[in-house]
């Protein structure tokens, strides 16, 4: 596959740390793919090197891309690194280990659903005042924040960690995990026990992390402690990117990278290719901005393209009104609109309909 000069220093690093700073549409999933295909053909065994992204279907693109690349088949292919989630790669090791967190290896899974029930069974056995009763939602967000903070309940308002303590009592009960504690109880586990840790840093010679911006301390430490034996951990983020602070993540983790692992080698990936150069311009003369980043030159080979533009609007509504106007004066059937999360909905969806535009969600 064809690699700019920056990518082939990353794909084809030696030992050490690695933290590749890439921009946005700069081809970062690619050089992490090219970087594990180039460990196999270097000569390191395909089940030494340990990738984890952050969702399944990324996991799956990976192992496709290697897998071509390496020119495998599909028998082949099953042979390569273990490439997965978090979650996957924790539950992975809990198969193993269930018994060090008090459960048997045919353990189940609790999804998000089966936590909110079981907290809100335990509020309810609990009788608390009326007036003082914690609402499920909250108490189980608390919960979770508890774990992959790796926190003690002890630290908490008393009720929830009341709360906190009969839901452990009623996970183990049942031979279950939650999502939560697929990471955090690995990350125990490795704390408690080092001969445990040993035996599985013992395993993997390169560990490589993908979107590392967006890690919380649970998937941390359990990266770290894997990483420690032979410090070849290689990750790769934008601290421009990081967008599930709400999700217990620290953008300091990614700039401190270096701090942590002193020996890193640090590799920009800067060129953009997917976007046009006006848009890439603007991007970058409002990242400049930034405080904490590391820092970093955005640009691209791409036509300049239209110019930017920045509109200002009153309100949701007045927004939703400046959009529907040019979507009137451009053409039904050539216009998308995109929003971050679903409360911008509503406001564009009554101006839509006030100005009989149809559309589709």
């Amino acid at each position: 596959m064809e690699l700019n000069d920056s990518q082939i220093e990353a794909v084809s690093y030696g030992e050490g740390p690695l933290l590749i700073t890439a921009g946005a549409g700069s081809g970062k999933t690619r050089t992490l793919t090219q970087r594990v295909a180039y460990l196999i053909q270097k000569g390191i065994p395909a089940n030494r090197i340990l990738a984890i992204t952050f969702t399944n279907k990324a996991a799956d693109e990976m192992k496709k891309r290697i897998a071509r690349e390496l020119k495998w088949d599909q028998k082949s292919a099953a042979k390569l690194p273990f490439i997965g989630t978090f979650h996957a790669f924790s539950a992975h090791i809990l198969r193993k280990e269930a018994k060090k967190a008090g459960r048997d290896y045919n353990y189940i899974i609790f999804d998000d659903g089966d936590s909110k029930k079981g907290v809100r069974q335990i509020i309810n056995s609990l009788n608390f005042d009326e007036k003082k009763k914690i609402a499920p939602l909250a108490a189980r967000k608390e919960i979770s924040r508890i774990k992959i903070g790796l926190n003690d309940s002890e630290d908490v308002d008393p009720k929830i960690g009341l709360i906190y303590e009969e839901y452990e009592k009623s996970l183990k009960a049942q031979n279950a995990f939650d999502f939560d504690d697929l990471i955090t109880k690995v990350v125990r586990i490795f704390i408690e026990q080092p001969g445990t840790l040993k035996k599985h840093q013992q395993r993997f010679d390169y560990i490589l992390v993908d979107e590392y911006q967006d890690i919380n301390k649970a998937q941390y430490e359990l990266v770290s402690l894997l990483a420690q034996k032979h410090e070849n951990i290689n990750v790769v983020g934008d601290d421009q990117q990081s967008i599930y602070a709400f999700r217990g993540a620290n953008i300091e983790t990614f700039i401190g990278f270096e701090k942590q692992w002193p020996k890193t080698k640090i590799i920009h990936l800067g060129e953009n290719y997917r976007s046009t150069g006006n848009i890439v311009n603007a991007a970058a003369s409002v990242i400049k901005n930034n405080r904490f980043q590391i820092s970093k030159d955005l640009w691209t080979k791409n036509p300049e393209g239209s110019a930017v533009k920045v509109i200002a609007a009153r309100s949701s509504a007045d927004e939703a009104d400046i959009i529907s106007e040019k979507i009137i004066s451009g053409g039904f059937r050539e216009s998308a609109i995109l929003y971050r999360t679903n409360a911008q909905s509503p406001a564009l969806e009554q101006s839509l309909n006030y100005n009989s535009i149809p559309y589709e969600i």
